[in-house]
C-alpha cells in the first residue's frame, strides 16, 4: 500500500494523536468515543455503520502499512497516531477492500 499525503486526499480523515501513559489497556477501548462515525463494541468497528447484509463490514486495518485482522494485542502507548478513512475515496486509494473505511495505525518507533 501507498502512502497519501492529508494535502493530496479529498476524503473525511481523523486523526487521534495517541499520548503515552494514557492509562487504557487495549486499542479498541481507546478509540471508543474519540472519532465520529466510528463505533466500537468489544473488537468489532464499524465505520459510519452497516454498510452489507451478507457480505463483510469490517474496516481494512493497517498497521505500519501492513494489514492485519486482529489488533488486538497493539497496546495504546505503542501506537503513535491513528488515521481513519470515512468515506468511499477510500476505495480509491486501497480497492474494494477499503470500501468499509481504512484504519490507519502508526506505531512509535524506537531508537537505539
Amino acid at each position: 500500500y501507498q502512502k497519501i499525503r492529508r494535502k493530496d486526499s479529498t476524503s473525511s480523515t481523523s486523526t487521534v494523536k495517541v499520548r503515552r501513559g494514557s492509562g487504557y489497556s487495549d486499542i479498541y477501548e481507546y478509540l471508543r468515543g474519540r472519532v465520529a462515525g466510528v463505533e466500537v463494541n468489544g473488537t468489532t468497528i464499524r465505520i459510519r455503520g452497516e454498510r452489507s447484509i451478507l457480505g463483510s463490514n469490517d474496516p481494512l486495518i493497517l498497521v505500519d502499512g501492513l494489514p492485519t485482522d486482529d489488533i488486538s494485542n497493539i497496546s495504546p502507548d505503542d501506537v503513535e497516531r491513528i488515521d481513519v478513512l470515512k468515506d468511499a475515496s477510500s476505495t480509491a486509494i486501497y480497492g474494494s477492500r477499503g470500501a468499509n473505511g481504512v484504519i490507519l495505525i502508526t506505531t512509535r518507533r524506537t531508537i537505539d
